[in-house]
């Protein structure tokens, strides 16, 4: 008999340790404390119900849904979150499944005049515990909070939203999502065929706001139209004042599959589509074979009409450790901003790979594709921007810099082409710099050189401790030419320059001129994943072809081709 007990409470246990499925059969919000309802009942339950009975029971459940609109409409006045009122609260491993995001909805009712302040929080889920938490096949929408409008998640796991529609969210920080990371490699948060969309902060973050480390996936993930009243149009991305040393921010998001697409986000301050302030390293980057990371029509009402980076103080006058922002395989068109139409950075460490600039837009200053500067925060924070195997056409500033303007950081360009970029000033139709610059590999061309202009400008400025633009292996091609205000722009060799050219520290014995037609340069995607500065193979003997200093040979060309060690050709392409 006794034997017969331990298996019968055994079997218990193990049922009760097992997942479940809730299968929600009303689409109202009653309340759950007098409507008697439980999941072995046989009566109507309700999603709010739902979540309740699954956080009873240990372990993952599932709670399913179906075509249908599933209103909540039991508000709250306290700060208080017990899930009966307010949001659902969960708080054990779950996951909710609807039919599809157009035939699933769950929504708070509107008509209910939702406020959004710190005392009244009304998130359609809030998530509170170490495990994994998904929603999939549905549209999530209506959600006011003081932080995440529609989702706030929290603890050590994931967040997986799949196939799966948040719109329509507002909050003071983090319009549709705010996700709080912690320790390294514990927080992932998963984006796969889903968007992300019409979500407005009245701080930062549009639709994400995110503090301390996490993995983010892109999987066919589209971030469009979000607002942010401050920072962040779609993603703020930060530490908190008083865990920047045991929780510094380490932040990887990783594009695969279909990739990630941000569009039209709208950021009153800066970064339209992502602000990063902070100490840390984010690393943006789409895995080999899949699309780019799109950046496509942000806008910024300050700095950084895609991307804004700033290494912070957090309210003191040094700033706490070192930023660094990584981008591999990114493009970036038709973004605006008053400075850095696409990119800006402040003191901030940046490597910035396989990058396609085109049509972007300063709207108000320096820097039509990217502004870097280091003057706003503490001297020695100066650092250094690196960027490899990209191109820049089409950008415009409404001062200097037509694609780029620096700002006493060090700077370097290498495997990379400028084409057709614009700076109404004259000064720097394709770079304008001061700090330390040096460019190797670069092809210039088209760029308007009429009496004044220059392509690239070295200016100068007192703030800078060192300052000097030189350049080896490169391409300065038809009309193109340089100007220094203050020293001299110089050559390491290997250098071609159009007949037209002046001003570029011609070396004659490491340089050579060269007219168009020799050097038979036209845009195209020659294999490459973007539209490059090349020339095609046609027989014909091109100047440039092994004319590389080989001191300052890459060993991968404008589109990741191998260059021919020791004998590689000048400028971005290198002849296959």
């Amino acid at each position: 008999m006794q034997h017969a007990r331990v298996v019968f409470f055994s079997i218990l246990l193990s049922q009760s340790l097992s997942a479940a499925d809730f299968v929600v059969t009303r689409t109202d919000d009653p309340n759950p404390s007098t409507s008697g309802c439980t999941i072995l009942g046989g009566c109507q339950l309700s999603l709010r119900e739902a979540v309740l009975a699954a956080n009873k029971r240990p372990g993952p459940d599932r709670i399913i849904l179906g075509r249908a609109t599933y209103e909540l409409t039991r508000t709250t006045s306290s700060s208080t979150i017990d899930g009966k009122s307010g949001p659902l609260l969960v708080t054990d491993a779950l996951e909710v499944i609807g039919d599809s995001s157009a035939r699933t909805r769950v929504q708070w009712r509107m008509s209910s005049s939702l406020p959004h302040q710190a005392a009244n929080n009304h998130q359609v889920f809030y998530a509170t515990f170490n495990g994994s938490f998904a929603l999939s096949s549905l549209s999530v929408a209506n959600g006011r909070g003081a932080s995440g409008g529609c989702v706030y998640r929290t603890g050590e796991g994931q967040l997986l939203i799949q196939n799966a529609v948040i719109e329509d969210c507002r909050a003071e920080y983090g319009g549709a999502i705010q996700f709080l990371g912690g320790s390294v490699g514990g927080h992932v948060l998963i984006f796969r065929d889903a968007e992300l969309r019409n979500n407005q902060s009245d701080q930062h973050g549009g639709a994400i706001y995110l503090r301390h480390a996490a993995t983010i996936i892109g999987d066919r993930a589209k971030l469009l139209n979000n607002t942010a009243l401050a920072d962040g149009g779609a993603v703020y991305l930060t530490n908190s004042v008083n865990n920047v040393t045991s929780y510094p921010l380490e932040v990887v998001w990783r594009s695969e599959g279909g990739g990630t697409l941000f569009s039209r986000n709208n950021a009153g301050g800066n970064g339209g589509a992502i602000a990063l302030r902070t100490p840390g390293l984010a690393n943006f980057f789409a895995t080999s074979g899949t699309p780019l990371i799109q950046f496509e029509n942000n806008v910024a009402g300050a700095d950084g009409g895609a991307v804004w980076a700033a290494r912070a103080s957090f309210g003191g006058s040094t700033p706490l450790g070192s930023a660094r922002l990584i981008l591999e395989r990114a493009s970036f068109a038709y973004n605006g901003a008053d400075r850095g139409g696409a990119l800006a950075l402040f003191g901030t460490e940046a490597l910035l790979v396989k990058q396609e600039f085109n049509g972007n837009n300063a709207l108000a200053g320096n820097g039509g594709a990217v502004y870097a500067d280091y003057s706003s925060v503490a001297l020695n924070t100066r650092s250094n921007v690196s960027i490899r195997q990209s191109s820049f056409r089409d950008n415009t500033s409404t001062d200097m810099g037509g694609a780029i303007a620096n700002h006493c950081q060090q700077f370097n360009v290498r495997d990379s082409s400028f084409y057709d970029n614009f700076a109404p000033s004259g000064f720097g139709q394709a770079i304008v710099a001061s700090g330390e610059t040096f460019l190797a590999h670069v092809t210039t061309a088209n760029h308007q050189t009429s009496s004044g202009m220059s392509t690239l400008h070295k200016t100068y400025t007192t703030q800078c401790p060192n300052q000097s633009f030189s350049m080896a292996n490169s391409i300065i091609g038809g009309s193109d030419r340089c100007i220094a205000q203050h020293g001299a722009v110089t050559s390491a060799g290997g250098n071609l320059f159009g007949l037209g050219q002046s001003g570029c520290g011609y070396f004659a014995t490491l340089d050579q001129q060269a007219v168009g037609a020799q050097l038979g340069l036209s845009l195209g995607l020659f294999g490459g994943e973007f539209d490059v500065l090349g020339w095609a193979v046609d027989g014909l003997a091109r100047p440039q072809v092994n004319y590389g200093q080989s001191a300052y040979c890459s060993t991968q060309d404008n589109r990741g081709l191998p260059r021919i060690a020791g004998a590689c050709d000048s400028g971005a392409f290198e002849q296959q």
